[in-house]
């Protein structure tokens, strides 16, 4: 065990609020179960699939987004290999809901969903699995196809701009489509379904 662990983390939280999507709180840290570890964590990202996450109704399950995160492993639970204490590891979340997820300051996860990182900094390591494993998954499931390429519907994403290397690397055809939202969003500037990036508001020219 490295240093004092607490018994009780900052998390964010699926909000109860309807006003609210999310809240930071205070919450216990379980007990560690066989072959489980505790991570600190010190990075993890915002994925697309955690916002859509976070929007879901609260469940008795799984309340804390993120899937994915980079930290430091500070205590083992029993017949856990030892040697993973004090390890700097990325981690992704099992999508069950078996432990909460990443937006967290203490997070317990099975051995097994983490992977040592040497000297990657945690800011790069936290976005390990999900974007670069999907763009994998694209590439490899196009190779089994014997497909001459990918048609992607998110094309100014980290796993559009992914693909946008491997594709040119492997010799396969992309297209790569920005789409338009299907419904209005919070980041809209006005009621218009367009993205907040294309809602600009144009400036009306004097007349003279």
């Amino acid at each position: 065990m490295e240093g004092k662990i607490p018994s009780e983390t900052r998390a964010v939280i699926k909000s109860l609020d309807p006003k609210k999507i999310v809240e930071v709180a205070t919450v216990p840290i379980p007990k560690l179960e066989k072959g489980e570890v505790l991570v600190r964590v010190e990075a993890t990202p915002i994925n697309f699939s955690d916002e859509s996450f976070a929007k879901m109704p609260p469940n008795s399950e799984m309340k804390t987004p993120g899937l994915e995160g980079a930290g430091t492993i500070v205590s083992l639970g029993p017949d856990t290999d030892q040697s993973l204490l004090k390890k700097r590891v990325a981690f992704c979340n099992d999508p069950t809901g078996k432990w909460n997820g990443a937006w967290t300051q203490y997070m317990s996860i099975a051995a097994e969903r983490c992977v040592p990182i040497g000297d990657v900094s945690f800011e790069d390591a936290c976005m390990f699995y999900v974007n670069p494993l999907t763009a994998l998954g694209f590439l490899l499931e196009a190779k089994n196809r014997n497909s001459k390429g990918i048609v992607h519907t998110a094309a100014a994403s980290s796993l559009g701009q992914m693909l946008v290397k491997l594709c040119i690397k492997h010799n396969l055809e992309l297209i790569n489509i920005c789409l338009l939202y299907t419904s209005p969003s919070p980041r809209d500037l006005s009621t218009s379904r367009m993205p907040s990036s294309a809602c600009k508001k144009k400036k009306k020219k004097k007349k003279k």
